[in-house]
């Protein structure tokens, strides 16, 4: 049954783009969780947003910006936590320095787990999860959103692109002798060269951010707070 309530919404897309649907069985229940993201995320999630809600389904968004839908089946939750802000941002500065933004979220990131599950309107939407047919999660830094997909249908959108890293975790594992890695794109056809450096990046990018960076960050500050270790999606986003 999930896995065809799945393939309803990929019908719908699809049909969406061809400009060829055919009207919905019914309406879905459909949870959106952003709450880490930039303007471009959310200028990612939104037109999908409006797609399906024009469709007739519902749509909560769990978001950390203000509302801006004036769709009627669009219901927008901000969670209000200031640790994340793109007022704080100097794009000429990330510019300069692209790893500079890593830093921000290692900064960041853990403030945000630490807090978000004792936000009131977070905890009621992680209680009623299992009434969404299916989560639509924002992949790149909402690692701590990850305990609302545990034992519910769930569909990851990659904001920037294939992620090797995420795609590898979900169980594909993307030839690294034709598929560039998120922070440098190498040539078609690509050279040893090109193969090895492009290995050595996914690598090092695998294993600093599952082992150095985010997710231990995440991992503690989840685990020091006894109201978040109650929670019984709490060991996923480890990745345990």
């Amino acid at each position: 049954m999930k896995f065809a309530r799945l393939c309803v919404l990929m019908v719908t897309l699809v049909g969406g783009v061809m400009g060829k649907l055919s009207p919905p069985e019914r309406s879905y229940k459909i949870l959106m969780l952003l709450p880490v993201s930039s303007k471009s995320h959310r200028n990612v999630f939104m037109p999908l947003a409006e797609a399906l809600a024009d469709r007739g389904h519902k749509i909560v968004m769990l978001t950390n910006h203000p509302k801006s839908s004036k769709n009627p089946n669009i219901h927008e939750v901000t969670h209000g936590l200031p640790h994340y802000t793109e007022d704080k941002i100097n794009m000429f500065d990330t510019r300069k320095d692209p790893g500079g933004i890593f830093q921000m979220f290692l900064n960041s990131l853990p403030l945000i787990a630490r807090e978000l599950y004792q936000v009131p309107v977070v905890k009621d939407l992680y209680q009623k999860r299992k009434d969404f047919d299916v989560i639509v999660i924002d992949q790149t830094f909402n690692e701590v959103a990850y305990p609302f997909l545990y034992e519910v249908p769930f569909i990851t959108l990659a904001t920037p692109g294939m992620d090797p890293r995420q795609s590898a975790v979900l169980g594909t594992v993307l030839n690294p002798a034709y598929v560039s890695n998120p922070i440098k794109d190498f040539p078609r056809l690509m050279s040893m060269w090109h193969r090895l450096c492009n290995i050595l990046i996914l690598i090092r990018m695998g294993f600093v951010w599952r082992h150095c960076a985010i997710v231990p960050h995440i991992h503690c500050a989840t685990y020091t707070e006894r109201d978040f270790t109650s929670v019984p999606g709490a060991a996923f986003v480890a990745g345990r």
